[in-house]
């Protein structure tokens, strides 16, 4: 790269950024909070401020305020920067020295996310750097010695001892390459890691240079694993200035130091030596092989400097690596790429460099000086899924992208509530649209899932649609309101250029698809593909009123219909198929009806389109997931294949996704032999009958067309042993490789239970698996008869020599009773084949193996686990398995290290042998504190429905209502009490001192028979509020019984709701306590209109029972007591509270 390209990045870097740009566009002062340096550059407009390329940078001075340390230690005409980037103990500096400590404060702040210095206020702030003669790096930091030598000699505070620019310009780090970014254990790159600024490693060897013939030190980067490369060279760099007490050897020089590119002759100005930096750069046309990026000029054959393979260093894409990032790497790639910037746009750490990288591009366009920025700035931007940026950070970016940029993704903290600003980037799109601004001229934009509402869609779309060829509103909840924006734009004629409009998922109902549809009717699109899936359009009207504009005069240009999981019906896709039959939609080429509720009647309808010859470039029909039931009458399926026989249907056609119960041998073995060209994927549910022949059809057509996918579920009865070893025989002979799905069922095989013997056709079956490979195969499904260890032992070679690797779901389940399935022994030999393979199942996500003894073998489960070889599987079923305890502690050993962290569903119910010392052995302790230590992030399912507690569970619940680390989706789970007397003040302090409170999976708390004292009651209800409906905000059920409540308890449990409200709160027991009529009405006057709107029942029964007490006398006091109950719940509803409180206390 030549060096003045670097310098030329060096003065907006130090002088524009740390000074000029920090001062000038919002005019950071000196008695301004730090803060507020951050802040500025939420407002940055450098328009007009300041040239970067080409002209000489001017100082900026320092607004100074009435503080006598500022002004004693700067002074007005000498002093640069905004404080965070000044430099220490300075009486007459020159600006060059400033732009260099400057410069190490920038990449001190790029590789650490903060400044070197900092304070609470700038006096403050000044001081902390005058008191600091070293700069500390922090702790654990992974730079190389270059860097941290680079960033001491920088920022030394004592200005006769700072680095100087020539050190500077040929200090290794600077000139010299750096060795693939960062790189992780053993060498290799991390993946997916983002971006950490503070690890710049460098091999040692690249940061000393070659010494070429005349004493220059060259460097060759490499930037391309492509052939073909261009080196360039710079002169030597400036020299500094004349200065005090300059260490040995400091030259001098002036700005016009540099001489031509190419030239590689030593600078004039005085004593030092000269670096050449040469660069090695992707060239994809030779005609270019000549051309310098300096000046130009082109540099002769001899001035080309060797390559040397075993120098050549590939500099990755910035914003990639699991380890870090540096501005010379950056600033030196020459071709960023667009996962690269938008990498670095979405974290932090990085944004700067993305801004940067967009400023520097749009100001070399407006000058029309493509030379001096030499990469292609990328078309696209994916701006979503940032992390720790503002809206105006995002909108600070936006602004400053060139109007090279065509595509941009956002999502909601660039277009929600305060990050409206986007509207005024949008302006400026527009105004560029009017040749009014330089602006991107924006052709594609789409919003992340739940990134734009109604309201946003209303102010953002008018904006957005002139002149946009694509638009994705794809999970953006816009109802009619949203979609009532996009039909005024389609009215008003702002869409005329759109080709693509993704409503998909966007509540598109009856009122929006009929306003969309007349805003199409008025004003004709041009739009190609039209996205309506997973919206309820449903019925017949709407799906009449949609096909009135799928015609020429509409939508001309109509290509792709998306009508997916739209609950259509056989009765509602009438009109689509009418309209395709009229030839209204000549230019369809894919139609997707998948995900919908047919019951088969629309293949008909579609067979009769398909001969009408309406659809001639139709070239996708899928209909994946779109069968209410599998049984399609012969009729509807003979007129389908009819059609798809006949010389109108196109012969390009591909139909996808056809699921049958095949009517008549002829079909089946016309389906075996794969006689429908056009049918390409297809789902099949073979009755016994039906297996012989399609697998004989299948066999002879060995030589013929296949399908590209193919679901088979093969039902067995008689002769399963004959029928089993020809599923065998097809899997050997390499007709299953199209297979997807696979299911044996052989629960109707009478036999079995009379021990006829079945295991040749087992045998044939799982041996064949171990023998061929079947690339395709994502789900095995195994019912019926039981599988013995040795059957599971053959299948598990299959899974070790890597033939079904490719396995999503494994289902090996069977039916009662268990004892005859395998048992340790196989579930062993299985996961040790999972350990021992090369990849082991890396797809796997189910596994069903209830009804066996599978959970005999759960320690080898546990191993699998570990091995990190089943890295996908979230979905466990050991259910009646004959888990033992040993099995249990097996998993918990995975628990604990982590090794179901991604298990979603786990279900060990119904093994009786097991206790609960061994479950909380599984869990790594109590299950309440395994839940919350972060172990089972991902967990939703368990096999247990209550939590039973004692005096320690309770104290467990407690620790873990504290911890607050719930599985997000954990599903519901009812806490109750095992023990009476129980003391419940731990917990109940627990969910009011915790962040969350009672976890939301916590549906129905039975504390009846425990004990809790006014002064936890009074905790909880202190520590209440919230938006959200306090921390009982999801409790249903609150059984209080026995629970030694009087007047005073429940007067503070009163406070409990007025302060928690508890929204969701249905039923509340407290019966069998203490609580008078007095007690109650001070219960209820506590409450606010706002508490426990859903509540119905209050569940009073038995107060104040007198033992002994004659029958007679207590059903009249509790008669009394009832009826001023109800005199109660009156009046509180007359103010307005527990308006739904309806069941007598009795």
């Amino acid at each position: 790269m030549p060096m003045r390209f670097f310098v030329s990045i060096l003065n907006p870097l130090t002088s524009g950024l740390s000074c000029a740009l920090s001062r000038k566009l919002k005019c950071i002062s000196l008695s301004d909070p730090p803060e507020s340096h951050r802040k500025c550059a939420q407002k940055l407009d450098i328009r007009k401020q300041k040239r970067l390329f080409g002209e000489e940078v001017t100082t900026t001075r320092v607004e100074k305020r009435e503080d006598p340390l500022i002004l004693s230690v700067l002074q007005e005409e000498q002093s640069l920067g905004c404080p965070l980037f000044l430099a220490g103990r300075e009486s007459a500096f020159q600006a060059l020295f400033v732009y260099f400590t400057s410069v190490g404060a920038i990449l001190f702040e790029m590789l650490f996310g903060r400044p070197p210095f900092d304070g609470p206020n700038p006096t403050l702030l000044l001081k902390n750097i005058e008191a600091v003669s070293r700069v500390e790096l922090p702790a654990n930091h992974h730079l190389s010695p270059e860097v941290s030598e680079l960033l001491h000699r920088l920022l030394t505070v004592d200005p006769t001892q700072r680095m100087t620019s020539s050190e500077f310009l040929s200090h290794p780090f600077v000139v010299a390459p750096l060795s693939a970014l960062d790189r992780g254990p053993g060498g290799t790159r991390g993946e997916g890691k983002g971006i950490n600024g503070a690890a710049l490693v460098r091999h040692p060897r690249q940061a000393a240079g070659q010494q070429s013939a005349g004493g220059e030190e060259t460097v060759s980067i490499d930037q391309s694993t492509s052939a073909g490369f261009v080196p360039t060279c710079s002169a030597a760099p400036p020299q500094d200035p004349p200065r005090s007490e300059a260490p040995p050897g400091g030259g001098r020089g002036g700005a016009g130091a540099e001489s031509d590119a190419g030239a590689g002759t030593p600078s004039q100005g005085g004593p030092g030596r000269a670096v050449r930096v040469t660069e090695e750069r992707p060239q994809p046309r030779p005609a270019q092989t000549a051309a310098l990026a300096t000046g130009g000029e082109k540099m002769s054959k001899r001035s080309r400097p060797p390559v040397h393979s075993d120098r050549a260093v590939l500099l990755q894409p910035c914003g990639v690596s699991s380890g870090g990032l540096c501005f010379s790497s950056f600033f030196l790639s020459a071709f960023p790429q667009v996962k690269s910037l938008s990498d670095l746009a979405t974290q932090r750490e990085s944004f700067g460099l993305a801004w940067l990288s967009a400023f520097l591009k749009t100001k070399d366009l407006e000058r029309n000086e493509n030379k001096k920025i030499p990469f292609e700035f990328p078309r696209g931007l994916d701006l979503s899924g940032v992390r720790g940026l503002s809206p105006e950070e995002i909108y600070i970016l936006l602004n400053a992208l060139p109007s090279t940029v065509e595509e941009i993704k956002l999502d909601s903290r660039a277009v929600r509530g305060r990050a409206l600003p986007l509207l005024d980037f949008l302006k400026r799109v527009a105004a560029g649209r009017d040749g009014k601004t330089e602006a991107p001229r924006l052709k594609s934009i789409t919003f992340a899932e739940n990134s734009v509402g109604p309201e946003e869609a209303s102010q953002v779309l008018p904006l957005l649609l002139p002149s946009l060829e694509h638009l994705c509103l794809k999970g953006n909840p816009l109802g009619s309101e949203g979609i009532r924006a996009v039909a005024e734009g389609v009215k008003e004629g702002n869409a005329a250029s759109l080709r693509v409009l993704d409503l998909q998922a966007t509540g598109l109902e009856k009122e929006g698809l009929e306003t969309l549809c007349e805003a199409v009717r008025e004003k004709s699109m041009k739009v190609e593909s039209l996205n309506l899936s997973g919206n309820k359009i449903g019925g017949l009207k709407e799906m009449q009123g949609l096909s009135s504009v799928l015609c020429m005069s509409s939508l001309p240009s109509l290509r792709e219909i998306l009508v997916r999981e739209c609950r259509l019906t056989d009765e509602a896709v009438k009109p689509l198929t009418e309209s395709m039959g009229r030839r209204d939609l000549p230019n369809l080429e894919v139609l997707d009806l998948g995900g919908n509720c047919f019951e088969g009647r629309f293949l008909c309808d579609l067979g009769g389109a398909l001969r009408a010859g309406g659809v001639p470039r139709l070239m996708e029909l899928r209909v994946n997931d779109a069968w209410r039931t599998g049984l399609v009458e012969r009729k509807f399926s003979e007129a389908f294949f009819g059609a798809l026989s006949a010389p109108e249907c196109p012969s390009d056609l591909c139909v996808r996704g056809v699921c049958l119960f095949p009517s008549c041998e002829e079909e089946v073995r016309a389906l075996g032999a794969c006689r429908y060209p056009s049918m390409r994927t297809l789902g099949l549910r073979l009755s016994p009958n039906q297996v012989t022949p399609f697998l004989e059809e299948m066999k002879n057509a060995d030589k013929g067309r296949k399908y590209e996918m193919l679901d088979l579920h093969l039902s067995f009865n008689e002769n399963a042993n004959q029928r089993l070893r020809l599923v065998g025989e097809a899997i050997e002979g390499g007709h299953f490789c199209c297979v997807r799905k696979l299911g044996i069922n052989t629960i109707g095989f009478a036999g079995w239970e009379e021990e006829e013997n079945i295991e040749e056709g087992k045998s044939a079956l799982f041996s064949s698996l171990s023998h061929t490979k079947l690339p395709m195969l994502s789900e095995f499904h195994k019912w019926g008869p039981p599988l013995t260890d040795a059957d599971i032992t053959r299948f598990a070679e299959a899974v070790r020599v890597g033939n079904i690797s490719g396995l999503r779901v494994l289902q090996l389940g069977g039916l009662l009773p268990e004892s005859a399935w395998f048992g340790s022994e196989g579930m062993e030999a299985l996961m040790g084949s999972v350990v021992e393979s090369a990849e082991g199942l890396p797809f796997l996500e189910k596994i069903r193996l209830s009804c066996t003894r599978a959970g005999e073998g759960g320690v080898s489960l546990g191993g699998a686990l570990m091995s990190g070889k089943l890295p996908k599987l979230s979905d466990i079923d050991l259910s009646s398995s004959r888990l033992t305890d040993e099995g249990l502690g097996g998993l918990g050993h995975a628990v604990r290290e982590g090794g179901l962290v991604g298990v979603a569903y786990l279900n060990l119910s119904r093994n009786e042998d097991i206790g609960r010392d061994s479950w909380e052995l599984c869990v790594g302790g109590p299950l309440s504190v395994a839940l919350a230590s972060g172990k089972l992030p991902s967990l939703t399912f368990l096999g247990r429905f209550s939590l039973s507690l004692d005096e320690t569970g309770v104290g467990d619940l407690g620790e873990a209502v504290r911890a607050g680390g719930w599985p997000p989706g954990f599903t519901e789970m009812a806490v109750t009490l095992g023990q009476t007397g129980v003391n419940l003040d731990e917990v109940i302090r627990a969910i009011g001192e915790s962040e969350i409170g009672l976890p939301s999976f916590v549906r129905s708390l039975n504390l009846s028979c425990g004990r809790l004292s006014e002064e936890a009651l009074a905790s909880l209800a202190a520590n209440g509020g919230g938006a959200s409906g306090g921390k009982l905000s999801h409790l249903k059920h609150l059984d209080l019984s026995s629970c030694g409540f009087d007047d005073a308890r429940v007067r503070r449990l009163g406070e409990v709701f007025s302060a928690h409200e508890c929204r969701e709160l249905e039923r509340i027991d407290l019966n069998y306590n203490r609580i008078s009529t007095e007690g109650l009405s001070a219960f209820l006057e506590a409450l606010s209109p706002q508490s426990l709107p859903k509540l119905r029942s209050l569940s009073l029964k038995s107060q104040n029972t007198v033992q002994g007490e004659e029958l007679g006398v207590r059903e009249q006091r509790e008669t009394q007591f009832i009826s001023a109950v109800s005199r109660l719940r009156a009046a509180a509803q007359r103010n307005g509270k527990l308006l739904k409180w309806t069941e007598r206390c009795s």
